[in-house]
Formats: structure tokens, C-alpha cells, sequence
């Protein structure tokens, strides 16, 4: 996507949200990082809705370390668990079932 910015078109960078695809945008992230192997950010607009906006706001807090910030979410979401995202103890899983 592109945005206008003050009269010039600048690349955007947007991210979706949808659970586990938040996941995989990580690789096309982790990519453009080394495509794209400049010291700070190449996308001056950045966002992302739901589960994107995790991606996004990393990206954007650690905008002047671009490349590293890639590897960075990469290794996070590579490291992720179930359980730190849900609770998944038999009591937790019973009280959805019985609801």
C-alpha cells in the first residue's frame, strides 16, 4: 500500500489481523528485513488491526533498528506458546465446555 503523506507517496506497511495468520506475516516480515537490509525502517506509515497491531507496534518501537527488529518478532513468535496465550488447564477447558 502507499500513503500520501504531505503531498508524497510513501510505502505503507499494513498488517491484517486473523490469529495464527498474524504468525506468518512474521516470515514475510522477517524477508523484507533481508531484502531490505537498511539500519532503519523503510515503511514511514505502519499499521495493523487486531492481532496485526502487535506486529506493527513492534515494528514501529524499534523503527530505527529495522533489521534486528525483524529477527526479533521472528524469534518471539517462533518461541510462542498455546499456553501463553490461552489457558488450557482441564478446569479452564471445562468451564467453556459446560457454558
Amino acid at each position: 500500500m502507499i500513503a500520501k503523506t504531505a503531498n508524497i507517496l510513501a510505502p505503507a506497511l499494513v498488517l491484517n489481523g486473523a490469529g495464527a495468520r498474524t504468525a506468518y506475516q512474521v516470515g514475510v516480515i522477517k524477508a523484507l528485513g533481508e531484502i531490505l537490509p537498511q539500519k532503519t525502517c523503510p515503511f514511514p506509515v505502519i499499521c495493523g488491526t487486531s492481532a496485526g497491531s502487535i506486529n506493527a507496534s513492534f515494528i514501529s518501537s524499534h523503527a530505527d533498528e529495522w533489521k534486528i527488529s525483524t529477527e526479533m518478532l521472528a524469534e518471539f513468535w517462533g518461541n510462542i506458546c498455546l499456553e501463553q496465550i490461552y489457558e488450557t488447564s482441564g478446569l479452564s477447558l471445562s468451564r467453556i465446555s459446560s457454558a
